[in-house]
């Protein structure tokens, strides 16, 4: 009997935990806490499901092809764009599965782009095999039954940097209303580790000779007043792209008048990874998911 008892208490627990989670565009999401695998915890309501390997070029490239995740039951849902990190060198798609899998479940289509590596292809690949995959997915919005008209660009580390790109860089044929800069760099320094070896993977060996294409990589050139609201996350003590890399862009979005919030995470390296790994970073990573979909309620659900 006290089995039963038991199992009962288990299963009214997990029901009122569920209940507290809904769609993208309606109820609270909740108190969060931390947790060793917090996507799992913040998963919403909708099933999901993925169309797997669109080819966004037209060339059958494994490289210029996106995975897109659908939330089952609702109509014209709007789009994120998620994009990948790597130091521009390595990472694919499938990085994107856990951000993408949460967001649908919340009601929001995803889609987790590849985009041509260096050293392979040099800046400006990148960013313009980005820019191609959201013009596809516009273009091609009726066929998978999604809302184009406005999109939320986000990406973690590299990709984070080619999100800012595409808020920054906005254009007539697609419109990005938000970005959500997990991290990424903002500009390119000799002077911080392992930059050099990066940047003629990035540019090629006579960088130096070609200080115009350099400069077309640095975010901070792109700010202007035309630009759309910024989420930034960052470690406090991440030793990769330091924290003042998201530090200049926000003082320089401020400067021109850009809605942005700069989140400092505590006790977080590179990838918001624990310094220490007896201590949760803070604030924690259910924290910054919860932060992360409601700034893509405000910008995609508003009217």
């Amino acid at each position: 009997m006290k089995k039963v008892s038991l199992l009962v208490l288990i299963i009214l627990m997990i029901s009122m935990v569920a209940m507290s989670f809904t769609s993208a565009k309606s109820k609270p999401l909740g108190k969060v806490g931390r947790s060793r695998n917090p996507v799992r915890w913040m998963m919403g309501e909708h099933k999901i499901k993925v169309l797997k390997d669109l080819d966004y070029s037209g060339e059958n490239d494994r490289y210029r092809m996106l995975d897109l995740y659908l939330p089952i039951g609702v109509e014209s849902p709007p789009l994120v764009v998620f994009i990948h990190g790597g130091a521009f060198v390595s990472g694919d798609k499938n990085r994107g599965k856990p951000y993408c899998s949460l967001f649908a479940s919340w009601g929001f289509a995803c889609a987790s782009v590849n985009y041509r590596l260096s050293p392979r292809y040099k800046w400006p690949t990148h960013i313009e095999d980005v820019k191609q995959s959201v013009k596809w997915l516009v273009k091609n919005s009726k066929k998978y039954g999604i809302d184009a008209s406005k999109i939320v660009a986000m990406g973690t580390s590299a990709g984070g940097h080619l999100a800012s790109m595409l808020g920054l860089m906005n254009t007539d044929e697609y419109k990005i209303v938000g970005v959500i800069d997990m991290f990424g760099p903002t500009y390119m320094d000799e002077s911080e580790d392992g930059k050099t070896r990066l940047m003629m993977k990035l540019f090629g060996v006579d960088y130096k000779k070609n200080k115009e294409l350099v400069e077309s990589f640095v975010v901070l050139n792109y700010v202007d007043e035309n630009d759309p609201p910024f989420l930034i996350v960052h470690g406090e003590k991440d030793e990769v792209v330091p924290l003042k890399h998201s530090l200049l862009l926000e003082e320089k979005l401020k400067k021109f008048g850009v809605d942005v919030k700069l989140v400092v995470v505590k006790n977080a390296g590179h990838g918001l990874v624990p310094v220490d790994r007896e201590k949760d970073v803070e604030p924690s990573l259910k924290e910054i998911l919860k932060m992360e979909i409601e700034f893509l309620r405000r910008r995609l659900c508003s009217k």
